[in-house]
């Protein structure tokens, strides 16, 4: 690692991100690829997950997989769908069999889920006082809210309006609950108790006070990656507290729901069931800085759900430099109506060079360049990606929902239709624009 640390001034944003030493987004990743043993292997296990049609209750979808050779891992009841693990060296034939079973819908691969590569990851913000509205020490760094070449979202505008926002889930790597800028505006499950070891609710998972873990090792909840943490303060950093940088929305609640390691690896049944525990626990937004190559039934069938209970879930496009329209991603890619994809522009008001577009596919663009914001370690990085550009779409949502646009469909189309028109964009995203949260804000009835 390169550079030397920020110590506020006066600098531009030009001179202080050159300041900043980067390393590459792999730095996020010492693990391998997730996808689990290859088909053909003696003795090694493969993930699969089954969905079964309405009216086959668990018992009977335990048996169907017992049937199949399957040794059920996890349980997604609102989805009638179940992961399990199978023979590798069988799974072609086991998969064959559980689709001929008259009460299966579908059977496949539990496919692997990413966390969007961030391109550029800067070294850690030694923040000092440099702004005064809000007064967070590193508001100046934040050209994405407020920047006077009016390359921003015009957040500044609209906090003269509202500063509160709704729930948001941050399905991601976790949160850290602790960080000096997020702790008072983390989601807490109120119907539960903490670390008692016991599942106070009866919602099906225990200790999940201030979210939940839904990765393979079922550890504590806590980012140890940095992603989950970094797009949560630029959803809602505390803002206007005397300290760090803010986010779109100062006050508001952050639902952690852990589906990645600290690798950013983990799997469609995660993200499947974190869409669904973020549903049935309230969040109306969800933002989804994740992605993966293929679609998912599964995954789909939770979107679907989402839908079905009035959950916008905002989705970043990738950062593969990708027409989408021909090169999807998921979960950005699916059709629903309640999914927007979200593509990262830069200071300039430009198409980022490493993100995905798409005329038909990718909604609007955010900014997503150097964006400062929370990190893992208690302090605050700047990063670069189309997961950085989605969270403030997540958080303008979240913004419009608490003025009073009631569903999904309305947060869309005020999104979408009050984004800030940009030649740069058109032909790139399919409303030609970029997000300006106070155009939006001003047209909720």
């Amino acid at each position: 690692m390169h550079g030397r640390s920020l110590t506020g001034g006066g600098a531009s944003y030009h001179s202080i991100f050159l300041l900043v030493g980067v390393f590459a987004a792999a730095m996020f990743f010492s693990g391998t690829d997730p996808a689990g043993a290859a088909p053909g292997q003696p003795g090694e296990r493969a993930r699969i997950v089954v969905g079964f049609k309405p009216g086959v209750a668990r018992p009977q979808r335990e048996q169907v997989l017992v049937r199949g050779d399957a040794v059920l891992t996890r349980d997604i009841g609102a989805l009638r769908a179940n992961a399990a693990t199978v023979p590798a060296d069988q799974l072609e034939a086991i998969l064959a069999r559980l689709r001929a079973e008259p009460s299966v819908a579908f059977a496949e691969l539990d496919q692997p889920v990413r966390l969007v590569r961030p391109v550029i990851v800067g070294k850690r913000l030694n923040l000092g006082r440099i702004a005064k509205v809000p007064d967070d020490e590193g508001f100046s760094l934040q050209y994405a809210l407020s920047d006077s070449s009016d390359h921003d979202i015009d957040a500044t505008a609209a906090w003269n309006s509202r500063t509160s926002c709704s729930t948001v889930a941050v399905i991601d790597t976790g949160i850290d609950t602790g960080h000096k800028d997020l702790k008072d505006n983390i989601w807490v499950n109120e119907k539960e108790k903490s670390g008692n070891g016991i599942d106070d609710d009866h919602d099906g998972y225990i200790d999940d006070y201030k979210g939940v873990d839904l990765t393979d090792d079922k550890g504590s909840g806590v980012d140890q990656n940095g992603h989950g943490t970094h797009a949560a303060g630029i959803i809602a950093a505390e803002g206007d507290n005397q300290r760090g940088v803010s986010g779109l929305c100062w006050k508001s609640r952050l639902m952690s729901i852990r589906i990645m390691d600290a690798d950013g690896a983990g799997y469609t049944s995660s993200s499947a069931e974190g869409i669904v525990y973020a549903v049935d626990h309230g969040a109306r937004i969800i933002n989804a800085s994740y992605t993966s190559p293929t679609p998912s039934d599964l995954e789909r069938n939770a979107i679907q759900y989402a839908q079905d209970h009035d959950t916008l879930i905002v989705a970043a496009a990738g950062n593969d430099g990708q027409n989408a329209d021909t090169h999807p991603s998921y979960p950005a890619a699916y059709p629903n109506d309640n999914v927007i994809s979200v593509a990262a522009t830069t200071d300039r008001d430009k198409l980022a060079s490493y993100s995905n577009y798409g005329a038909q596919s990718v909604d609007l663009g955010a900014p997503g360049d150097a964006i400062a914001s929370t990190w893992d370690d208690g302090g605050y990085r700047d990063a670069s990606g189309t997961s950085m550009a989605a969270p403030l779409v997540a958080a303008a949502a979240a913004m419009l929902r608490k003025a009073g646009a009631d569903t999904f469909g309305q947060i869309r189309n005020l999104l979408l239709k009050y984004a800030d028109d940009k030649s740069s964009l058109k032909g790139k995203v399919a409303s030609g624009g970029r997000l300006n949260i106070n155009r939006a804000l001003n047209a909720v009835d």
